[in-house]
């Protein structure tokens, strides 16, 4: 199916891959797998709190690509070269993600996310804003 989709740095004419005929993403956008992580608190024999991740989804399929210059201008993040907007399919698991998670890419690189996006409300799919964690 031609369409536009997302790709890369903007926005391109492809014939493939398409959403398919249910409105997910197709397979062949979803090129990275993420590890999302939510903080979890403990309290210590003093009374005072520590934090640690735990793992909320494991092996996310998703695709993460750098925010073109308009979305960065948009979000009005402070560096572009840090932000990234992430798609991936909407079910029970990914409808948990909120703004306080983490993202672990294959390459250990972290993100924190900014933004959450259900596009017309149609839980088709997610659009999450990230910003690299130094």
């Amino acid at each position: 199916m031609i369409g536009v989709y997302p790709i890369g740095q903007g926005w391109g004419l492809v014939t493939s891959p398409s959403p398919s005929a249910t409105g997910t993403l197709g397979i062949g956008m979803l090129n990275s797998i993420v590890t999302v992580k939510y903080k979890t608190g403990t309290r210590n024999e003093m009374g005072g709190l520590s934090y640690a991740w735990a793992n909320r989804i494991e092996g996310l399929t998703c695709s993460i690509s750098q925010m073109t210059e308009r979305e960065f201008l948009l979000y009005g993040k402070t560096s572009s070269a840090s932000a990234f907007n992430m798609y991936c399919n909407y079910n029970t698991d990914t409808a948990a993600i909120s703004m306080l998670d983490r993202m672990v890419d294959a390459n250990s690189i972290t993100y924190e996310v900014t933004a959450i996006k259900n596009p017309s409300m149609l839980n088709r799919h997610l659009e999450i804003v990230l910003e690299i964690v130094d």
